[in-house]
């Protein structure tokens, strides 16, 4: 039995009729081996979880067990392959968009948003780059353009926030 988008997606008849998907990409995380600490003695769980928890060797030490030692490549692999998922998840919403004539399948594109140094560790932004990101859903959610794009950059949406 083959799948079918179409006869599985069109139409108000299914069991979840309507139904909004919303995917999400990442920043261009910068494979390393540095963890940030940080002090605050408000927030000590952070500096224990990451100790004693692990916290690192996402990226960086998979590559390296792939004989990708040099620091270079291994940023340019990590932003290709961040490049390409943030892209197909968009072709993605593109499809649907037109098997259906109306957005149902939304991305969150967090390219550029979170920067050089705005991580915690190598793949995990820190809380205020969280927030951006978490900005970007509730619009989506709240707001969902269902004739035009089905794209939300994170970083538009925090402009567009603060005019």
């Amino acid at each position: 039995m083959e799948f079918s988008p179409e006869v599985k997606v069109r139409g108000e008849k299914g069991k979840f009729p309507g139904i909004q998907i919303i995917t999400q990409g990442y920043d261009y995380a910068i494979p390393s081996d540095k963890k940030i600490a940080g002090y605050n003695p408000l927030k000590w769980y952070r500096l224990f979880a990451r100790t004693f928890l692990g916290h690192g060797g996402w990226l960086k030490t998979p590559l390296q067990l792939r004989g990708i030692y040099d620091s270079e490549d291994q940023r340019k692999i990590v932003y290709a392959m961040i490049y390409l998922f943030n892209e197909m998840m968009i072709d993605i919403g593109r499809i649907f968009t037109e098997m259906l004539g109306e957005n149902r399948v939304f991305h969150i594109d967090s390219r550029g948003s979170v920067g050089k140094d705005g991580w915690t560790d190598e793949l995990h932004p820190l809380p205020q780059h969280f927030k951006k990101t978490a900005a970007a859903f509730i619009h989506c959610i709240n707001n969902p353009n269902q004739n035009g794009t089905a794209v939300v950059e994170v970083l538009k949406q925090q402009e567009g926030n603060q005019q």
